[in-house]
């Protein structure tokens, strides 16, 4: 079940996220671990292909850029 975070408490948490570069929309945090993860379903396509080719984030941008030219193109 989902709760409501007051403004002040979710200020607080985006802020100590930033601090250790965490820019993620939406994240899981594992308490018991420490583990912050990068919520699955609010990944875009370069963040996939980051992920799953161990490529770099500009080389992934790239990569969807000419993807979405294909299509247009097709």
């Amino acid at each position: 079940m989902a709760k409501k975070l007051d403004s002040h408490t979710l200020n607080l948490i985006k802020e100590a996220l930033s601090k250790m570069d965490v820019n993620y929309k939406k994240v899981n945090i594992d308490l018991e671990s420490g583990d912050i993860t990068e919520d699955p379903h609010s990944m875009n396509i370069q963040d996939l292909l980051a992920l799953g080719k161990g490529i770099s984030k500009e080389r992934a941008k790239e990569w969807a850029k000419d993807v979405e030219e294909a299509r247009n193109d097709w």
